[in-house]
Protein backbone atom coordinates (compact mmCIF):
# COMPACT_ATOMS: atom_id res chain seq x y z
CA UNK A 1 0.00 0.00 0.00
CA UNK A 2 1.66 3.27 1.38
CA UNK A 3 4.61 1.52 3.43
CA UNK A 4 8.32 0.93 2.40
CA UNK A 5 8.80 -2.82 1.18
CA UNK A 6 12.22 -2.25 3.70
CA UNK A 7 11.41 -0.12 6.37
CA UNK A 8 14.14 -0.82 8.34
CA UNK A 9 16.78 -0.21 5.52
CA UNK A 10 17.00 3.84 6.17
CA UNK A 11 17.96 3.20 9.39
CA UNK A 12 20.72 0.38 8.92
CA UNK A 13 22.04 3.08 6.60
CA UNK A 14 22.25 5.57 8.96
CA UNK A 15 23.61 3.31 11.65
CA UNK A 16 26.21 2.33 9.13
CA UNK A 17 27.09 5.86 8.75
CA UNK A 18 27.76 6.91 12.28
CA UNK A 19 29.69 3.79 12.76
CA UNK A 20 31.95 4.35 9.99
CA UNK A 21 32.07 7.99 10.77
CA UNK A 22 33.21 7.09 14.91
CA UNK A 23 35.85 4.17 13.26
CA UNK A 24 37.83 6.48 10.62
CA UNK A 25 41.18 5.48 12.46
CA UNK A 26 41.94 2.10 10.72
CA UNK A 27 42.85 -0.96 12.67
CA UNK A 28 46.15 -1.61 13.26
CA UNK A 29 47.34 -5.30 14.97
CA UNK A 30 50.32 -4.92 16.95
CA UNK A 31 51.53 -7.98 14.65
CA UNK A 32 51.60 -6.24 12.00
CA UNK A 33 55.15 -5.45 11.69
CA UNK A 34 55.95 -8.58 12.52
CA UNK A 35 58.16 -10.80 9.91
CA UNK A 36 59.19 -14.37 9.67
CA UNK A 37 62.82 -14.68 9.51
CA UNK A 38 62.77 -15.83 5.92
CA UNK A 39 60.05 -12.48 5.02
CA UNK A 40 62.42 -10.26 6.97
CA UNK A 41 65.92 -11.83 5.12
CA UNK A 42 64.05 -11.55 1.88
CA UNK A 43 62.85 -7.93 2.59
CA UNK A 44 66.39 -6.82 3.37
CA UNK A 45 68.28 -8.23 0.44
CA UNK A 46 65.12 -6.40 -1.78
CA UNK A 47 65.95 -2.49 0.02
CA UNK A 48 69.91 -3.60 -0.46
CA UNK A 49 69.04 -4.26 -4.38
CA UNK A 50 66.94 -1.46 -4.86
CA UNK A 51 68.96 1.22 -2.92
CA UNK A 52 72.04 -0.06 -5.20
CA UNK A 53 70.13 0.54 -8.76
CA UNK A 54 70.38 4.32 -10.05
CA UNK A 55 67.28 5.43 -12.27
CA UNK A 56 67.68 4.80 -15.43
CA UNK A 57 66.73 7.95 -17.89
CA UNK A 58 64.79 6.52 -20.48
CA UNK A 59 65.12 9.58 -23.10
CA UNK A 60 68.86 8.44 -23.13
CA UNK A 61 67.46 4.59 -24.17
CA UNK A 62 65.65 6.68 -26.91
CA UNK A 63 68.70 8.19 -28.03
CA UNK A 64 71.21 5.77 -27.96
CA UNK A 65 68.64 3.54 -30.01
CA UNK A 66 68.10 6.50 -32.54
CA UNK A 67 71.83 7.03 -33.08
CA UNK A 68 72.44 3.88 -33.21
CA UNK A 69 69.74 2.92 -36.08
CA UNK A 70 68.96 5.83 -38.69
CA UNK A 71 70.70 8.81 -37.36
CA UNK A 72 71.98 8.97 -40.57
CA UNK A 73 69.15 8.07 -42.77
CA UNK A 74 67.55 10.90 -41.54
CA UNK A 75 69.65 13.86 -40.21
CA UNK A 76 67.23 16.71 -40.38
CA UNK A 77 64.25 15.32 -38.55
CA UNK A 78 63.86 15.13 -34.79
CA UNK A 79 61.03 12.71 -33.30
CA UNK A 80 59.66 13.46 -30.50
CA UNK A 81 59.52 10.73 -27.53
Amino acid sequence: MGQDPAPGLGQKALLAKKFARANSKPTISPTDQMQSPCTQKLSEAKQRHYGKGKPASLAQSFVAIRESSGASSNPGSKADF
